[in-house]
C-alpha cells in the first residue's frame, strides 16, 4: 500500500471517530445523564468559557467540514461513492465493498506519472517484442542446424551403405573368380589324373601281353621319378666339377716284326655344286623354251587330313595300340569336330571333351574288336574246334594203325 492510500485511510478513521463521539455526547446530554460526556470536557468545569477565535463557543463543538471525495476532489460524497470508482469497485468479485477495503486496494496516481508509465510500457513492449524475435530466430537457427545434422547423418549412412554394398559385390566377384580358378585347376588335375591312369593302364596291358605282369604301384613311380631327378642332379654336379686337361698326343706306331707300318689313305672331300663344262655348254646352246608350271594342289580341310582310317589288327597289343592311336587322334581335335564325329558315328554323349573322346574310342574299339565276352566266347569256340580236330586226327591215326 502506498503512502497516499494510508493517509486517506487514517484521515477517514479520525473523522469517523470524531463524529461518533460528538453524536454520543449530544445524545447523552439530552437524556440528562452524564454517562456519555466526554471526560476531556470536565477540565473546563467551573471555568468560564470564553468564545474562541472561530466564532463559536467551546461547548458547541467544532463544526464539521463538508464531505469531500479524495478521488475526484468534489464535495458531497465519499470516495467509495465516487462515480469514477464504480466500475473499478464492481470488478472485484467476491470482495466486500467496505470503504476501508476500497481505500486499501486503490492507489491514487498522479497525472505526471502516466507518461512515464506509458513510456515504460512501450519500452517493455518493445523489449519483449525484440526478445521474442531473438528467441524465434534462435529457435529457427537451432531447427536449421538440427535439420542439417539429420541430412548429414542420412547422407553418411547412405554412403556407408553404398560402400558396404560395393564391398559385398567385390567380395562376390572375387569369390566367383576364385571358384572359376579352382574349377579350372581341378579340371586340369582331373585331366592329368585321367591321362596318368590311361598311361598306367596301357603299361599294365603291355606287360600282361609280354608276360611280365606286375602290380601297379603309383607311389613307386613317383619315387622313381624323384630318384631319377636326384641322379640327374648328381651327375650334373659331377660334370661341373670336371676339369679339362691337355689331350694326350699319339706316339709313333710300333713296328711288329718285318711288317710295314699301316698307312691310311688321305681323306678326299666330295665336291658339291660342281658342273660339267659340257653340260654347261649344252645349256647355253639350247635354252629351254617352256618352263614347266608347278602343279597346284587344293589344300584339304583339317578335319579330312586329321581323320584317317586306323587299321585294326587282331590281338591284345594291337587293340591297345589301336586305342592309343585313336586317343591321340581325337585329342588333337576341337569340340565342334568331336561333335561332328559323334553325329557321324552315332555316339550320344554330352559333357566334357575327355568324356566325348573316351566314348568315341570305346565305340570304335567295340566296333573293331567287340566286347571281352565276345572275345572270350570266340576263344572258347576256337579251343573246342581245335580239341575236336585233334581228337579226330587221333582217331584217324588209330584206325590207320
Amino acid at each position: 500500500m502506498s503512502g497516499s492510500g494510508y493517509r486517506d485511510h487514517r484521515d477517514y478513521r479520525r473523522w469517523s471517530e470524531r463524529d461518533f463521539n460528538y453524536d454520543e455526547g449530544r445524545h447523552s446530554s439530552r437524556d440528562g445523564h452524564g454517562r456519555g460526556r466526554d471526560p476531556r470536557r470536565e477540565r473546563y468545569t467551573g471555568e468560564e468559557r470564553q468564545p474562541t477565535d472561530r466564532g463559536y463557543a467551546h461547548r458547541e463543538g467544532p463544526r464539521r467540514p463538508p464531505v469531500t471525495c479524495y478521488e475526484c476532489g468534489e464535495p458531497g460524497h465519499y470516495r467509495n461513492q465516487c462515480p469514477k470508482l464504480v466500475g473499478e469497485a464492481s470488478s472485484h468479485r467476491g470482495r466486500s465493498s467496505s470503504p476501508g477495503h476500497l481505500v486499501r486496494g486503490i492507489e491514487k496516481r498522479s497525472l505526471s506519472e502516466e507518461p512515464a508509465i506509458r513510456k515504460q510500457l512501450e519500452v517493455s513492449t518493445t523489449t519483449i517484442a525484440s526478445m521474442k524475435n531473438f528467441i524465434d530466430a534462435e529457435q529457427e537457427r537451432k531447427d536449421e542446424e538440427e535439420r542439417r545434422k539429420k541430412e548429414n547423418e542420412k547422407r553418411e549412412q547412405e554412403i556407408a551403405e553404398e560402400r558396404k554394398r560395393e564391398e559385398l559385390e567385390q567380395q562376390a566377384r572375387e569369390r566367383r573368380a576364385r571358384k572359376k580358378e579352382e574349377k579350372k585347376k581341378k579340371e586340369a588335375e582331373d585331366r592329368a589324373a585321367i591321362l596318368k591312369e590311361m598311361r598306367m593302364e596301357m603299361k599294365l596291358r603291355m606287360k600282361e601281353a609280354k608276360g611280365k605282369t606286375k602290380v601297379p604301384d603309383y607311389a613307386s613311380d613317383d619315387f622313381a621319378d624323384d630318384s631319377d631327378d636326384s641322379e640327374i642332379e648328381g651327375l650334373s654336379e659331377q660334370a661341373e666339377r670336371l676339369i679339362i686337361h691337355e689331350k694326350h698326343k699319339r706316339g709313333a706306331d710300333k713296328t711288329v716284326g718285318d711288317s710295314r707300318p699301316v698307312t691310311t689313305p688321305a681323306k678326299r672331300s666330295v665336291k658339291r655344286g660342281g658342273m660339267d663344262p659340257k653340260k654347261l655348254m649344252l645349256r647355253c646352246r639350247h635354252p629351254s623354251l617352256k618352263k614347266p608350271s608347278p602343279r597346284k594342289r587344293t589344300p584339304a580341310s583339317a578335319t579330312l587330313t586329321r581323320r584317317r582310317k586306323i587299321p585294326a589288327s587282331p590281338g591284345v597289343m594291337e587293340k591297345l595300340k589301336y586305342v592309343q592311336e585313336n586317343l591321340q587322334e581325337l585329342g588333337a581335335l576341337n569340340m565342334e569336330e568331336l561333335k561332328t564325329i559323334c553325329r557321324g558315328e552315332d555316339v550320344t554323349v554330352e559333357g566334357k571333351k575327355m568324356d566325348i573322346i573316351f566314348a568315341i574310342t570305346e565305340k570304335r574299339a567295340h566296333t573293331a574288336y567287340g566286347t571281352d565276352e565276345d572275345e572270350g566266347a570266340r576263344k572258347t569256340v576256337e579251343a573246342e574246334d581245335e580239341k575236336k580236330s585233334a581228337n579226330e586226327s587221333g582217331d584217324d591215326k588209330e584206325s590207320e594203325a
